[in-house]
């Protein structure tokens, strides 16, 4: 039964303590996308989906929000997925609007890293014509109606770890690059990831939830079907193909890299295309979240 694969109160205060942990990434402001369960028991439909975004601490955020396993302004719509965000700015102004994740009529997601080559310098003329300038609103953006491997070979130059809901074909999606990190952690049926290790682990030891801790592997996309079936489902996908540098074939920057000059025309030279990639490697990451999701159907409420 769709309906009862909801998550308890236990698990959403696990994610309460990941986000109160993630204020070690980022405190420039933070968002939540709650994935709400249909009123009607006998509702079969994926249910909707509920964005909050604010200039708080994501735990703040999250408190103010919710109430047991309810959001406050939601009391009849049990939550079945939570993924969250919280920002320390690199490319964007700090509002509200540039808080991830992101609602896009297809796709809902939050990126933990750095795209050069979708900042305003480097965009399309199409692009241009919106006043977004984060970097990780143009990826979703792009990513809502272009297969995600052209959108990989424009952001692959770049820092990225990538989470996000295709409401296409009702799945939630992970990849990332080797310049951010990504880790699952893996309870019974629920799956909770997180930037970092560490927030995992402290709250396995924390709680009685026994985590399975695993690093999320760079270059492949993962993708679950949201039917609230075995988290064993998960997909896997090789990309790495799409995300190995290709030196001596570089494409044309235009603008600024990471705050260095690129050449106006023609493709970088092997030594200052390294130099750009060791750069965005050290750049101040901005941070992707406490997430948490999925139960498994027949599971009774913890």
């Amino acid at each position: 039964d769709l309906a009862s694969s909801v998550l308890s109160t236990p698990e959403l205060e696990l994610v309460f303590g990941l986000s109160t942990l993630s204020v070690f990434r980022g405190t420039d402001s933070s968002g939540l996308a709650f994935g709400l369960a249909p009123s009607a028991k006998k509702d079969k439909s994926p249910g909707s989906i509920v964005i909050y975004k604010d200039l708080l601490l994501a735990n703040e955020l999250f408190y103010r929000v919710t109430n047991g396993n309810r959001l406050v302004n939601r009391p009849d719509q049990a939550i079945r997925y939570v993924l969250g965000h919280a920002r320390a700015a690199t490319k964007g102004a700090v509002t509200k609007d540039n808080a991830h994740p992101f609602m896009f009529s297809n796709i809902v997601g939050a990126h933990n890293g750095t795209c050069a080559m979708m900042v305003p310098g480097n965009l399309t003329e199409e692009e241009k014509q919106t006043t977004k300038a984060s970097d990780s609103w143009h990826i979703f953006n792009m990513l809502n109606t272009k297969p995600l491997d052209e959108v990989l070979e424009r952001i692959r130059w770049g820092a990225f770890a990538l989470t996000w809901i295709d409401r296409r074909d009702n799945t939630l999606n992970f990849i990332r690059n080797n310049e951010r990190t990504l880790f699952f952690g893996l309870n019974h049926g629920t799956l909770y990831w997180a930037s970092e290790a560490g927030f995992l682990e402290v709250m396995k030891a924390r709680t009685r939830h026994g985590l399975q801790i695993e690093e999320v592997k760079p270059g492949v996309h993962y993708s679950l079907p949201l039917n609230f079936g075995n988290v064993r489902q998960m997909r896997e996908v090789d990309k790495t193909k799409i995300l190995r540098p290709q030196l001596a074939v570089a494409p044309p920057f235009h603008g600024h890299m990471f705050g260095s000059p690129v050449m106006d025309e023609g493709p970088f030279t092997e030594e200052a295309l390294l130099e750009a990639i060791e750069e965005a490697a050290d750049a101040k990451p901005e941070t992707s979240v406490p997430a948490v999701f999925l139960k498994r159907p027949g599971e009774t409420k913890g």
